[in-house]
């Protein structure tokens, strides 16, 4: 394997220890090394649902 332990290999690399043993941990069970992806639910509304939902705010902005 690499030389150092694992504190002063994630210091070089400038990550907290945590953070290079949890990818250490997934790049020994899954192979992969790229970052998992991340993001949010998606969004409840889209298209034609937030223009209709613009024109009603617009109707009523002191409802917002």
């Amino acid at each position: 394997m690499g030389k150092g332990s694992q504190a002063d290999i994630a210091s070089s690399y400038r990550v907290d220890l945590r953070t290079f043993q949890r990818g250490l941990s997934r790049f020994n069970e899954t192979g992969q090394t790229a970052p998992r992806p991340r993001g949010h639910r998606q969004a409840l509304y889209s298209g034609k649902q937030l223009k209709a939902l613009a024109q009603l705010g617009g109707k009523h902005p002191g409802n917002a």
